[in-house]
């Protein structure tokens, strides 16, 4: 019988979670597969999880949690390849999940995670760390700093943040080197990654490819409350204000602020930057998702 790791973080999205345990062996169950647990601490998960994987000799993991969960496991399977990752999305915001179209409703997404579908999906590596879904330097990277150190998990603490973030008249003034092409540009955020939407649903990539073998990065020149409204929600193409925009795709970039400014990556904010190396990673991780994800290139 193979054996399946499910990895969950208990405080991800701020909800209880002790109902998943079950949802999960009883998915297992259905494809014939044992299953592990491990629940994150906040401490050394990174060892325990590949600790377990070795000794376990596991073929897949299941990642219970948001972004931040999803690239922590992400990077434990770098050192094993061999093993495919499944997604349950249970944080404050799913961006991953939703770039991927794997849906909220738990048994749906299960189903996915436990089928026979995948991708390999690329990975970036920015100022030495690695990052899945979505890195920002300016107003979002503001945002989450804000929501970090507020009360509260869910879409509604990030709303509660979005007039203190507003009234901080925060403007990137940065030159973009990519791929030996360089511009200048002034704007309010300056986005990196392959996904195309955040964990609400908000379009904000609409060229991005998880699996093209390439990076976007975009620049949001005005971030007006149209522009916020569409970004935390979900918007369709047909809505994206492309005038407001430039989008870059490339291996590797350089981009270097005038300032000092707010910079995250996956949802973990990381403090002030002046300079975002970005280049293409040369490692990819097996993703299990729908059949019309695999058919749509994961856009």
């Amino acid at each position: 019988m193979k054996t399946v790791l499910f990895v969950l973080n208990p405080i991800s999205g701020g909800s209880e979670k002790s109902e998943f345990s079950e949802l999960v062996k009883l998915a297992a169950a259905k494809s014939n597969f044992s299953v592990i647990e491990y629940t994150t601490t906040g401490e050394n998960d990174q060892k325990a999880i590949k600790e377990l994987l070795k000794k376990n000799e596991c073929f897949r993991v299941i990642a219970g949690g948001g972004d931040g969960t999803i690239k922590m496991v992400a990077e434990c399977l770098l050192h094993y390849p061999q093993v495919s990752l499944g997604i349950l999305p249970l944080g404050s915001s799913n961006g991953m999940a939703r770039s991927l179209l794997i849906p909220n409703e738990n048994l749906q997404a299960l189903e996915i995670a436990f089928g026979r579908h995948s991708i390999e999906a690329d990975l970036l590596q920015i100022n030495d760390q690695y990052c899945i879904h979505l890195s920002d330097v300016g107003f979002n990277a503001q945002l989450v700093k804000n929501y970090e150190q507020g009360a509260g998990r869910g879409f509604f603490a990030y709303v509660k943040q979005l007039i203190p973030t507003l009234m901080d008249d925060c403007f990137l003034n940065f030159e973009l080197k990519i791929d030996e092409q360089s511009y200048s540009h002034s704007g309010k955020m300056v986005v990196i990654g392959n996904a195309r939407r955040y964990g609400f649903g908000g379009l904000i990539n609409p060229e991005g490819s998880i699996t093209d073998g390439r990076f976007d990065i975009v620049v949001i020149k005005g971030m007006g409350l149209p522009q916020i409204v569409k970004m935390m929600t979900d918007a369709t193409e047909e809505e994206y204000n492309s005038e407001n925009v430039s989008i870059y795709q490339g291996r590797e970039a350089v981009i270097s602020f005038q300032n000092p400014s707010h910079f995250q990556i996956d949802g973990e904010y990381l403090g002030e930057v002046e300079e975002v190396k970005v280049e293409l990673a040369e490692e990819k991780v097996s993703i299990h998702v729908s059949e019309e994800a695999t058919s749509e290139k994961s856009r």
